[in-house]
């Protein structure tokens, strides 16, 4: 054993007698193999005041910050956890570490900069099919609907865009989506036609809302 080992392990075993009952007895080797049967059974009082005099002195030590770990170094601590359960495998947050871990979070806005930065580290990253298979089923074991997805290239099923329309009631007639009032805008000459069916929307909401398509069929008598 180096002398610099030993004299912080007599630093260490110093503190520690210093908090524990004189009948407890350190040595050597309680150190990692042999642990004795006394320390193990000393009273949550006595775990408290040892927890509390080591947690006062990490209290602003900032050894090993901006430590950057090899390569070599993080393989061997990836080779040696591999396998092995997470550390918060099984474990609940409680309703108050949620709201603070919530709390925390709020107010936070992304910069433009750090946004950029997020899309350029995911661009050219694939999800595997085994993936995108243990996400759907997690996904339906939540209770949460699949998307309805419309690949690139292919076309939607014409039901599913029947169903997604929303008609629209307007000041110059009944639309039975918002891209159709749009175009009805334009044809009826009014400038600016999807920003001013948007103000509309917005601040007129006696003359153009929208409606559902029951309403559609009952005012123009027209299937969608």
């Amino acid at each position: 054993m180096s002398k610099s080992l030993k004299q912080e392990q007599d630093h260490l075993f110093t503190d520690l007698e210093d908090i524990l009952p004189n009948d407890i007895e350190l040595s050597y080797e309680t150190r990692g193999k042999k642990t004795s049967s006394k320390i193990l059974s000393r009273t949550e009082e006595e775990k408290a005041a040892m927890h509390k005099k080591y947690s006062d002195a990490a209290k602003g030590n900032q050894n090993g910050k901006g430590h950057i770990k090899s390569e070599e170094t993080r393989k061997k601590l990836s080779e040696a956890n591999k396998g092995k359960p997470s550390i918060h495998k099984g474990k609940i947050k409680s309703e108050e570490t949620r709201q603070r871990m919530s709390d925390s979070r709020k107010g936070i806005v992304f910069t433009e900069e750090h946004c950029k930065n997020i899309g350029l580290a995911n661009k050219g990253k694939t999800v595997s099919e085994e993936t995108r298979k243990k996400l759907s089923e997690a996904s339906k074991r939540n209770g949460n609907k699949p998307p309805i997805s419309n690949p690139k290239g292919s076309k939607r099923d014409p039901s599913i865009t029947k169903k997604l329309m929303k008609p629209i009631k307007t000041m110059i007639g009944v639309f039975p989506s918002v891209k159709d009032a749009i175009i009805g805008y334009e044809q009826a000459g009014i400038p600016n036609a999807k920003k001013r069916l948007g103000r509309d929307l917005k601040e007129d909401k006696e003359n153009c809302y929208k409606i559902s398509q029951e309403e559609y069929i009952l005012l123009t008598g027209k299937e969608i």
